[in-house]
């Protein structure tokens, strides 16, 4: 028995023979519907009367590729058949004794190469399905791995494609973020000397600020001295005079209460202390310059208006 593996299977080394106990790989493809995976390469060919001895398929079907298949013009028959006949006398080393032997012989001869050449032609249409079937097999199998190479091919090109988007939209986003860093340094640079500069120019403004403050405190101290100064003679002045004014208010005041005086010391002497009519007092104050404070109804000098508070007293507060 031979292995004869399916077209769609590893094919084994020449000469491979399994071993005892051998199954094939779970992994390889299922076996096609009516494949033979054991054949039997032994083909003998028998007689009614006798055995082919050593001719085999393989003898047969050398036979078949090897020899011509025009029939020979000279007995009918065809190269096959002579051999086989000319086989068969050598192999049993007799010759026909009658000429109805001989063609009994013929026949029987005929009859087994015709078997053996129906047996060649089944084999050979077997090997042609056999061959057609892997060369299907093959094609297929090439077909699918051209597929998946072509489909390898896309996904890795696919892959790179989307590596290389990948680095360019790195190398745009690390792009954007130096871009972005310079501008924020740029910025944070013009920020701290803007800053430099205003702070210069606020200490600038404050210094002067604070000497125009000095100068103008300085100023003021000066003005406030001198308006102090002034103020002082000012009020000093002023305190004379209100002190010159009071005195000559006072001195005249006590000249007209001293004539006042006089007159009513006049008037109660000229008078003789009881009349009423000849004593005269402007107000209060000359009633009281006069000794006569308070004064009642009917004293001399009595006005209603020394009366102020109607309690009959005048001139008592």
């Amino acid at each position: 028995m031979g292995f004869n593996p399916p077209p769609n299977w590893p094919q084994p080394r020449p000469g491979w023979k399994p071993a005892p106990g051998w199954t094939p790989d779970p992994s390889w493809p299922a076996v096609p519907p009516g494949w033979q995976l054991w054949t039997d390469d032994r083909r003998w060919f028998t007689k009614k009367r006798f055995l082919l001895p050593g001719l085999g398929l393989t003898l047969v079907t050398a036979c078949t590729a090897a020899l011509p298949t025009a029939v020979d013009p000279a007995n009918q028959q065809t190269p096959l058949v002579a051999a086989v006949a000319t086989e068969k006398r050598e192999a049993t080393g007799a010759t026909s004794a009658t000429d109805d032997e001989g063609a009994a012989d013929k026949a029987a001869d005929e009859a087994a190469v015709k078997t053996t050449s129906d047996a060649v032609a089944d084999k050979t249409a077997a090997d042609a399905e056999t061959d057609a079937a892997a060369e299907q097999a093959a094609a297929d199998a090439e077909r699918v791995a051209a597929e998946a190479v072509a489909a390898e091919r896309v996904a890795a090109e696919r892959v790179a494609a989307e590596a290389v988007a990948a680095e360019r939209v790195a190398a745009e986003a690390v792009a954007a973020e130096r871009v972005a860093a310079e501008a924020a340094v740029a910025q944070l640079a013009a920020a701290e000397e803007a800053a430099r500069i205003e702070t210069q120019r606020i200490a600038a403004e404050l210094a002067a600020a604070a000497e125009s403050a000095r100068v103008e405190a300085e100023r003021v101290a000066t003005e406030t001295v001198a308006a102090e100064e002034s103020a002082r003679v000012e009020a000093a002045r002023v305190a004379a005079d209100q002190v010159a004014a009071a005195e000559s208010a006072a001195t005249e005041e006590a000249a007209r209460l001293a004539a006042e005086r006089a007159a009513a010391e006049a008037a109660l002497v000229a008078g003789g202390g009881g009349s009423t009519g000849s004593v005269y007092f402007q107000n209060c104050d000359a009633v009281r310059a006069a000794g006569a404070a308070p004064i009642y109804p009917g004293d001399p000098g009595w006005q209603q208006k020394f009366d102020r508070d109607g309690d009959g007293v005048g001139c008592d507060s």
